[in-house]
């Protein structure tokens, strides 16, 4: 039986369309690239990218590095997907 994709999960580890999934996108930096940066599982990235859960301090690092960002910076993403809710 085929995996269903979680809530606002799109095909191919793609962002949606939160401010953070954007700033991936911006970046072409894919659910699973992150997950490989950060050393976090794919459902990790997601649930950070829908706005359900704050990565840890971390993975804030890692994310803004790849991003070109400050930390401050992701967490403003997210935290406007958390929101958005």
């Amino acid at each position: 039986m085929p995996q269903q994709a979680s809530p606002g999960a799109k095909a191919g580890g793609r962002p949606s369309n939160t401010a953070f999934g954007r700033a991936l996108r911006r970046k072409g930096i894919t659910s699973e690239q992150l997950a490989k940066i950060t050393g976090y599982s794919e459902t990790a990235v997601r649930s950070w990218r829908a706005g359900v859960r704050i990565p840890q301090r971390g993975a804030l690092i890692l994310i803004a590095a790849a991003l070109g960002i400050k930390p401050s910076a992701v967490l403003r993403l997210i935290k406007t997907a958390i929101k958005a809710k």
